[in-house]
């Protein structure tokens, strides 16, 4: 079980670094082949050191704004929609993860 348990963590890590660098690729394409819509955002680089959060929000901004996303070409929304899905099955992993940790604290 505690084997089990070391293969979700790693894996969740190694899912949020994923999730990150992918973060990246798309704003590093925003920005250079849309400075319009990468100024509607509000520039999320202009942060120092936040984490990448200010990447995240303006990420996830795009995704939901439709009239946004619509202005891109289709290889950003792909990569838009992979993110969007690598980020559900992430957060099922987790709660997977998470409910195998509690069952094996509980049984012990």
């Amino acid at each position: 079980m505690q084997a089990l348990i070391t293969i979700g963590v790693v894996v969740l890590v190694a899912g949020a670094i994923a999730r990150w660098g992918l973060d990246d690729c798309i704003c590093a394409e925003l920005r250079k082949a849309y400075p319009a819509i990468w100024q509607a955002l509000g520039s999320p680089d202009r942060y120092f050191d936040d984490f990448g959060l200010a990447r995240y929000l303006a990420l996830e901004q795009l995704t939901r704004d439709r009239e946004l996303l619509s202005c891109c070409e289709g290889s950003i929304r792909k990569w838009i929609h992979l993110r969007r899905g690598i980020g559900r099955i992430w957060l099922a992993f987790a709660v997977v993860t998470v409910a195998i940790s509690a069952i094996w604290v509980a049984a012990r």
